[in-house]
């Protein structure tokens, strides 16, 4: 951010002394931000804390339950599955036998 101002490029002397300048700070801000290991710098706790409170996913206390809904759901798919498997075996024995069918 500090070497967006580093002029329009007539004057060169000041455009490298800010560029050098800036990339000095930015060295300087990223060990103060090494030094807290980011997440506790004061910086990047107070938003690194909203966006947790903001996108955070509460236990559910029915997930067993949804977890036997969703088992019952797979086992009745797969029933059916074996059904039509079944009844095509039943129609093309052939094709069931044979090996190209993997």
């Amino acid at each position: 951010m500090t070497g967006r101002d580093a002029g329009d490029g007539m004057d060169q002397d000041r455009v490298t002394a800010t560029y050098i300048w800036a990339t000095a700070k930015a060295h300087e801000v990223m060990e103060d931000y090494l030094k807290f290991q980011f997440f506790e710098h004061p910086a990047i706790a107070a938003g690194l804390a909203r966006h947790l409170a903001a996108t955070a996913i509460r236990p559910d206390e029915d997930i067993a339950k949804q977890h036997q809904v969703l088992e019952a759901r797979v086992t009745k798919l797969s029933g059916k599955v074996d059904g039509i498997e079944s009844k095509l075996n039943a129609k093309f024995p052939k094709a069931a036998t044979d090996p190209k069918n993997g």
